[in-house]
């Protein structure tokens, strides 16, 4: 998932990119841009399940309905996506009950049933907690709630599920006395807290978690410790107590025989140049180049135009494509031209697009 980017980042703001193992787009869409005026919507978290669908979790800004429409209020925001990139449903929370918050981040249980942990922008006057809400499988509002009620400012920012019936979640806040708290709650699912564990009381917050495969707690966060910027990572139990320190020698199970020989593993990685990879979507491909009497044109999966425009050396229009929405494969005869060098330019309401030099040779 991918923010701001593009052209147009007031109206297209969240954009998910499907890239194979060579760093090839698979498919590309934008979404939320049902949502009312331009910079509106904040994608936060991304999330897949076991169907390779997603979930986009985040917040937009929404005018309350019958009330001033000059002014817009946050309201937490989910959209479920197929394995394709297609949306299913979205769900804009709080638009009727007037109930301001974020979705920072969520977690699907078995059942498919979504819970997301954000900040309560409403919390009456005293100012924002941390907040639990549960969406349905369809994308109903179940319920939400706060965390923790003595803050005065805060948010919760991870959480992961554990064998669907508890949650842990990072959460932080400022308390009445003004100290700030950086906690990890261990919750039933309907957000009533079962165990608390502080951390740290310095600024920043958690910012990724999972359990592992022998139902261990990981939780990651930045925090600023004396002057600096610290990466801490935290391991717990089911009862948020330290996990255990292995120090016994790593073997293979049964089912291989070979042994290991290193505790290293060097990744074998791809990097994507994504202001490059832009450019290459929106750019005219033409073939074949030198031509004899055709030329076919490839738009990008983002290249826009009106029209495909064909000049000489001299300066002259010599030939000119009309251009369809949503075509983008085009034929141009030039077998009436004369050998030597070209330019091909798509346009783009006068605006040019993309440039290409043509070779007609016979």
């Amino acid at each position: 998932m991918i923010k701001y980017w593009g052209d147009d980042i007031a109206n297209e703001r969240i954009w998910l990119f499907k890239i194979d193992q060579d760093g090839e787009i698979i498919w590309q869409k934008i979404y939320a841009k049902w949502t009312l005026g331009t910079n509106s919507e904040e994608g936060r978290h991304l999330l897949k399940n076991h169907l390779n669908e997603y979930l986009i979790s985040g917040d937009y800004y929404q005018y309350n309905p019958g009330v001033d429409t000059n002014v817009r209020y946050d309201r937490s925001m989910f959209i479920k996506i197929d394995s394709l990139g297609n949306e299913q449903w979205h769900l804009l929370w709080g638009v009727d009950d007037l109930f301001y918050a974020w979705a920072n981040y969520s977690a699907f249980d078995s059942k498919g049933d979504i819970y997301s942990v954000g900040q309560n922008l409403s919390y009456d006057i005293i100012g924002e907690a941390p907040l639990l809400m549960k969406v349905g499988l369809n994308g109903s509002q179940h319920y939400h709630k706060n965390l923790i009620y003595d803050a005065v400012a805060g948010g919760a920012t991870t959480i992961s599920i554990l064998e669907d019936s508890i949650l842990f979640i990072g959460a932080t806040w400022q308390d009445f006395d003004e100290v700030i708290h950086n906690s990890v709650l261990k919750t039933d699912t309907l957000g009533n807290i079962i165990e608390q564990r502080d951390l740290l009381n310095v600024g920043s917050s958690f910012n990724s978690s999972l359990i592992t495969h022998d139902n261990k707690y990981l939780v990651t966060g930045n925090f600023v410790v004396d002057v600096n910027w610290d990466i801490y990572l935290w391991k717990f139990n089911k009862n948020l107590e330290y996990d255990s320190i292995y120090t016994q020698p790593r073997v293979y199970d049964s089912l291989c025989s070979y042994p290991i020989i290193s505790d290293t593993i060097d990744l074998d990685t791809t990097t994507v140049n994504l202001p490059e990879l832009y450019k290459q979507m929106r750019r005219m491909k033409v073939r074949p180049n030198p031509a004899n009497s055709k030329l076919f044109f490839t738009l990008g999966d983002l290249a826009s135009g009106t029209e495909i425009r064909l000049y000489n050396t001299s300066g002259s229009l010599v030939n000119t494509l009309k251009l369809s929405n949503g075509k983008k494969e085009y034929l141009m005869n030039i077998s009436h031209l004369p050998p030597g060098l070209y330019v091909a330019i798509l346009i783009d309401k006068r605006r040019i697009n993309d440039k290409v030099k043509v070779v007609i040779s016979r």
